[in-house]
């Protein structure tokens, strides 16, 4: 459930942020305490992210038109400190949802 993944959050790592964060934008519907807690810890997290995961944060919550703004900063200074390892889907994926805000 979703009180059970902001319980273990603390010992997710970006990858499991992401896709959590994925997952739940991906269904139809909506939880605000589980994405605020995704959002916070990713903050906390960001500068371990690599492309991927920022890509995978960031598509979650235009997904959800979610635009959390601290979480987007964050993830905008992630991908400018790694992005020279970012590729074509990754930058797609984050050009997009940076857009679709």
């Amino acid at each position: 459930t979703a009180a059970q993944a902001v319980r273990i959050m603390g010992a997710f790592g970006p990858p499991e942020l992401s896709g959590t964060a994925w997952a739940v934008a991906s269904l139809p519907w909506h939880n605000a305490p589980l994405m605020k807690a995704l959002a916070a810890a990713s903050i906390r997290l960001r500068r371990e992210f690599r492309p991927r995961a920022i890509a995978g944060t960031v598509w979650a919550f235009a997904a959800l038109r979610g635009g959390d703004c601290p979480l987007l900063e964050a993830m905008s200074s992630a991908s400018r400190a790694t992005m020279h390892e970012f590729g074509p889907q990754d930058l797609w994926n984050t050009a997009w949802a940076y857009a679709a805000l």
